[in-house]
Parts: C-alpha cells; sequence; structure tokens
C-alpha cells in the first residue's frame, strides 16, 4: 500500500471512530436529556425524586452530549482528529477503570459489565492503534 493510500485510510478509520463515538455519546446524552426515566431504568436504577432525576439530567445528559460535541469538533475542525483519539482513550480508560473498581467495592460483577468493559477496552485499544499507525498527515 502506497503512502497516500495508506494516509487515506488512516484518515478514514480516524473520522469513522469519531464519527461512532459522536452518535454513541451524543444519542445517549440525548436520551438522558429528553427521557432520564428510562434511561436510568435501562442501566437498574429507578428515578426516586425530582430532583434526583433533575441531576442525572443534567449530569448524564449534559455530560454526555458534550463529549458528543467534543467528537463532533475533533472530527469537523482541522488540526483537532489526535486530540479527539486521545480523549476517546482518556475518556473510555477512565470508564473501565471506575466501573471495574464499582464491580469490586459493590460486588457487582456480572456479564453485562465484563462485556461493556471489553467493548469500551477495544474503543480505547482501537484510538490508540489510530493515534500511534497513523501517518501525521492523516490525523489532519
Amino acid at each position: 500500500m502506497n503512502k497516500m493510500n495508506k494516509s487515506k485510510l488512516f484518515t478514514r478509520l480516524a473520522q469513522f471512530d469519531l464519527g461512532i463515538h459522536i452518535l454513541d455519546f451524543a444519542g445517549k446524552g440525548l436520551v438522558g436529556l429528553v427521557n432520564p426515566v428510562a434511561k436510568l431504568e435501562s442501566i437498574g436504577l429507578m428515578a426516586t425524586s425530582p430532583e434526583g432525576i433533575t441531576a442525572f439530567r443534567a449530569i448524564y445528559g449534559g455530560l454526555m452530549i458534550t463529549l458528543g460535541c467534543v467528537f463532533a469538533l475533533a472530527l469537523f475542525k482541522p488540526g483537532m482528529m489526535r486530540f479527539g483519539l486521545m480523549t476517546i482513550v482518556a475518556v473510555m480508560l477512565s470508564i473501565i477503570l471506575t466501573r471495574s473498581l464499582g464491580m469490586v467495592l459493590d460486588d457487582t460483577s456480572n456479564l453485562r459489565f465484563i462485556i461493556t468493559n471489553l467493548v469500551e477496552l477495544f474503543s480505547a485499544g482501537f484510538a490508540l492503534f489510530l493515534l500511534y499507525k497513523a501517518p501525521a498527515e492523516s490525523l489532519r
């Protein structure tokens, strides 16, 4: 594969990765904002007060939408793609670490959490692969 094709391939892979994360984070954030009770129930929680729903709406909805926007900025603003991939790695590893710690502290290890951790580990690993193997010009 020549250098031009390799660069284009890595650019497309990075764009795809950022696009998936935009959809994932912004989508989850929008659900958390618009329908927090359904989102709470989908992760095994119950809404017990209006204040709790508002807090969940703000934190889960707001934070996830913000991360989706960061990934969109990284995708569409020249020079930001590398930052976006680094953000994917940092966010995914942080989520994996804190969930794993919770699984140990709360004795909540289950197949759903393990599979989720593995998917997120793949996500971080793919972004790291792109960061280290992509030619510099492909991550504009």
